[in-house]
């Protein structure tokens, strides 16, 4: 009874997980599909004013920290349950853990730059006129430049933290392999692109940063990709992992040798003592 509680709790807590990381990706489809971006985005007077000409703003940014919100949220929820693997596993999800509350941290106040602050002040830009309109033109490249520096520490964190569940999905035995390779190969892409950022910003014509964007159109294609085979493989369940001895191995591996020793005739000590005691009361 306490076993299929057991397992019926891991299957409901990794069906959370899957249902939090499509509602991540369902709503990072629709704030960046509400996202003004025809014009160049390190071209400040035409950004801006494409900004300011935009009603969405607003809505595509919450859409896009309610999408880092579910998808943060159910990578913690698949975090605890690899906890109680392998050592190295169980440790590298406590970290995975770790990096994916600090990266909602920083969306959070990335979202609240881009999204809140620099949206009034490129406002406040284009119904400005004569000196006015240069000081608030000022005060908007200011805020697009904190917005820049941020996003290139929150891409860090955001790869660092895919690295490192990608890592905790390898090592243990839950889940298949390859979708923790796959989450390394997405965190791996966003740590270069927060690199290119920190060093070039925007800058579209930077082969620096085209680059990086073109490995990384990963918010909306490998990233997401990712999060919808990650959520197919949760909705399916979890395995436990097999048993280990004290030495690390795994207890499959024990198993399957004691089946062929028993093939060949052979008996654990217990169940010979057992049988021979048995022969020697039998008249």
């Amino acid at each position: 009874m306490v076993v299929e509680t057991g397992v019926a709790v891991r299957r409901v807590t990794a069906q959370l997980g899957a249902l939090l990381l499509a509602l991540g990706v369902v709503a990072s489809i629709i704030g960046n599909s509400l996202h003004p971006s025809r014009e160049d985005p390190m071209d400040n007077p035409r950004v801006f004013q494409e900004y300011a000409q935009s009603d969405a703003w607003v809505a595509a940014h919450l859409g896009q920290f309610a999408g880092y919100l579910f998808a943060f949220a159910g990578l913690v929820v698949l975090c605890q349950l690899l906890l109680g693997e392998r050592a190295r596993a169980t440790v590298a999800a406590y970290l995975g853990m770790a990096a994916a509350a600090a990266s909602l941290a920083v969306a959070a106040v990335l979202q609240a730059v881009d999204g809140i602050a620099l949206k009034a002040l490129v406002d406040s830009w284009a119904q400005a006129s004569g000196p006015q309109q240069a000081v608030a033109f000022g005060a908007a490249e200011s805020v697009r430049w904190l917005e820049i520096g941020i996003n290139s520490l929150f891409r860090l964190l955001q790869g660092t933290t895919l690295v490192v569940i990608g890592l905790a999905l390898t090592l243990g035995e839950r889940f298949p392999r390859w979708i923790g390779w796959l989450g390394i190969i997405c965190g791996l892409a966003l740590v270069l692109r927060g690199i290119a950022v920190a060093f070039v910003g925007f800058d579209l014509s930077n082969p620096v940063y085209f680059s990086t964007g073109v490995v990384t159109s990963l918010p909306v294609t490998l990233l997401n990709l990712w999060m919808a085979a990650l959520a197919i493989v949760m909705w399916g369940g979890s395995q436990p992992p097999l048993p280990r001895q004290p030495d690390g191995r795994s207890g499959a591996v024990d198993a399957a040798r004691s089946a062929l020793l028993v093939q060949g005739g052979w008996r654990p000590r217990g169940v010979m003592a057992s049988a021979s005691k048995a022969a020697s009361k039998t008249p």
